[in-house]
């Protein structure tokens, strides 16, 4: 594959829900992972709002 065939591979993904959907499963298992590391968390937390307003 070219690099522009991944880039619409990775636009396509990205707009039927699929990788915003995985983005949000990793922070979730990485803020519970994490939970001691309050820094951490807040960054996983912010991350994962961000990744919920792009949908």
């Amino acid at each position: 594959m070219t690099t522009n065939n991944l880039i619409t591979f990775a636009e396509a993904l990205w707009q039927s829900g699929i990788v915003p959907a995985l983005l949000i499963l990793a922070i979730s298992w990485a803020s519970e992972r994490f939970t001691r590391n309050k820094r951490l968390t807040n960054l996983l937390g912010i991350a994962e709002a961000v990744v919920k307003w792009q949908r």
